[in-house]
Parts: C-alpha cells; sequence; structure tokens
C-alpha cells in the first residue's frame, strides 16, 4: 500500500519531505511487526467526526452511520486509532484507547505495535501529501495539513528504537 502510494507521488509530481528509499527502508525494517497481526479487521482508516454519524440513545450517543469508506482496508485494527490521533501519536490514556478497551476490545501496545503505528502513520502522511495531485485542493485550504503532514512525515522517518 505504501509503494502504490509513492508511485503515484510520482505519478503527480508530488515533492515529499522524505527520500522514498528511506521511507521504503523503514517499511522493510520493521516489516516483521507486521506478522504480528494475524486477524484482520475491517480498518475506516478515516475516523474523524465529520464522518461518524451520532444518535442519542439515553445519556450516551450511539454511532448511527459512518461514511467516507475509500480509504478502508483489512488489516491491523491498531490502525483505527491512527487519523483520530493523527498529529499527537498513540497514547495508551487517550480517551478513544479507553473507550475502545471499555468496550471490549484488546490492544497491546508493546514494541512491535508501536513500530506498526509509526508505518501506519507515514502511510497516512503520504497520502494526504499525494491526494493533492489528483484532488487540486485550494493552495489557502491544503497549506497548513501539507505543514503538518511534511512535519510528522519527516518526525515518523526518524530512527525507531
Amino acid at each position: 500500500m505504501t509503494l502504490a502510494v509513492l508511485d503515484d507521488a510520482i505519478r503527480w509530481s508530488i515533492p515529499l519531505p522524505v527520500p522514498r528509499e528511506r521511507i521504503l527502508g523503514l517499511v522493510e525494517a520493521h516489516a516483521a511487526a507486521l506478522d504480528e497481526v494475524t486477524r484482520p479487521a475491517l480498518v475506516h482508516f478515516d475516523v474523524w467526526p465529520g464522518n461518524v454519524f451520532l444518535t442519542g440513545v439515553g445519556d450516551r450517543p450511539a454511532i448511527q452511520a459512518i461514511i467516507d469508506h475509500e480509504r478502508a482496508f483489512w488489516g491491523d485494527p491498531l490502525a483505527e486509532f491512527v487519523t483520530p490521533t493523527i498529529y499527537q501519536g498513540l497514547d495508551p490514556a487517550d480517551p478513544i484507547v479507553l473507550g475502545y478497551l471499555d468496550a471490549g476490545g484488546e490492544l497491546r501496545l508493546d514494541d512491535a505495535a508501536r513500530a506498526r503505528d509509526t508505518l501506519y502513520r507515514v502511510y497516512l502522511f503520504l497520502l494526504l501529501l499525494v491526494e493533492h495531485g489528483p484532488r487540486r485542493y485550494p493552495e489557502e485550504k491544503f497549506a497548513p495539513i501539507r505543514e503538518r503532514a511534511t512535519a510528522a512525515l519527516i518526525r515518523c522517518c526518524e530512527p525507531l528504537g
């Protein structure tokens, strides 16, 4: 999936702040962590308030619908936390993590999970940068996204422990 986005960067002449070889090297170096995912789930990969419709049920809202599935894939449930925690990273005390665990979800945040989380973030930041090619966002709206995604991608591509 990452290779496809990198190929799209070439196709759309999107400059990337990190060399392609460095990104592919990061993926290769941590590919074994991906092998730990043995039970894939449907991952929306674009969960944010604008894509989730809630309805009131008593004192607690309930999800009525989730829209905009263009980034969805079958994979690691851990990847679902990337968009809601996009620029701050995954924190075990984050309300979304606590809610997931409270609802019966399982989440092990060991070194392999942290490596996978970084790979998923690299993929998302690449998507954010490269989708500008075909979508042609207005520059005034895209510039802040480009700046944040660029800085985050650079941070993610620093050596993992």
